[in-house]
C-alpha cells in the first residue's frame, strides 16, 4: 500500500486574509484528487491544507504516474492572488516494512518527515536555476 500526504504550503496564512478564497482554493484541490485519483484510491482531507491519499493494490510505475498526473493537474490550481504550492509526502508500506508502520501515527511521522525534505528540495532546485 502508498501513502501519500499532499500539503497546500501557506494555507494558514492564506486563510487568514483571504477565507472566501481560502475555502474555494480547498474546494478547487479536492475536485482534482477527486477526479485524477483511481476510484480504488481513498481520499481524505485531514487538517490545514493536508490530503491523504491511501492507494491500495497499485504497482509502483502506475503510482508514480498517476502522482504526476495529479501533480500536472494542481499545478493549474490558482487563485486571484497566488498559485498554491504543495509538499509531497510518501511511504510504501509492505511486508518488509509493516511492522514499523503498525500505527497511523508512525506513518505520518515518515510522511511529514518526507514533505519537509520536499520543501527544501524544491527550495534547492530554484536555487539552482
Amino acid at each position: 500500500m502508498h501513502v501519500t500526504a499532499i500539503n497546500w504550503v501557506h494555507s494558514q496564512q492564506f486563510r487568514q486574509f483571504h477565507e472566501t478564497e481560502y475555502q474555494q482554493t480547498l474546494s478547487q484541490i479536492a475536485k482534482v484528487l477527486k477526479n485524477k485519483r483511481l476510484p480504488s484510491e481513498s481520499l481524505y482531507y485531514l487538517e490545514k491544507g493536508t490530503f491523504l491519499i491511501v492507494s491500495y493494490e497499485t504497482t509502483d510505475d502506475s503510482f508514480v504516474r498517476r502522482n504526476q498526473i495529479t501533480k500536472n493537474y494542481l499545478n493549474e490550481v490558482n487563485t486571484s492572488q497566488i498559485t498554491p504550492q504543495f509538499q509531497w509526502g510518501h511511504l510504501k508500506v509492505d511486508a518488509v516494512n509493516v511492522v514499523e508502520f503498525l500505527t497511523f501515527d508512525k506513518a505520518m511521522k515518515h510522511v511529514e518527515r518526507m514533505m519537509e525534505t520536499d520543501l527544501v528540495v524544491e527550495y534547492l532546485k530554484e536555487v539552482e536555476q
